[in-house]
């Protein structure tokens, strides 16, 4: 009888702290999308970096792979723009 009133206690326990859980997560919603409401631009910027914070942790290694292709591409595209640039009036025969 003992055992069975300390897990009523150990699961009215529990549902208090979900319901405390659901309440604050709730609190967080509302404060979200009131932010966004008034500052939109910061609160989605914030959004975006929680993002990609959750999938580094989820994914490091793809992670880097992914910003080493957009660097080694960025360099690469830099680097034909430049060229060509550079070439501009060689072409042409001089007077």
């Amino acid at each position: 009888m003992r055992a069975l009133g300390m897990l009523l206690i150990v699961c009215v326990a529990l549902a208090v702290v979900k319901a405390a859980i659901a309440a604050l997560l709730l609190a967080l919603v509302i404060a979200l999308i009131w932010a966004a409401c008034i500052h939109p631009r910061e609160t989605f910027g914030l959004l975006t970096y929680c993002a990609v914070i959750a999938v580094f942790n989820a994914h490091p290694f793809t992670c880097f792979a992914i910003a080493g292709a957009v660097f080694v591409t960025a360099h690469v595209l830099d680097g034909k723009k430049n060229r060509h640039s550079q070439n501009v009036g060689l072409d042409e025969p001089e007077t």
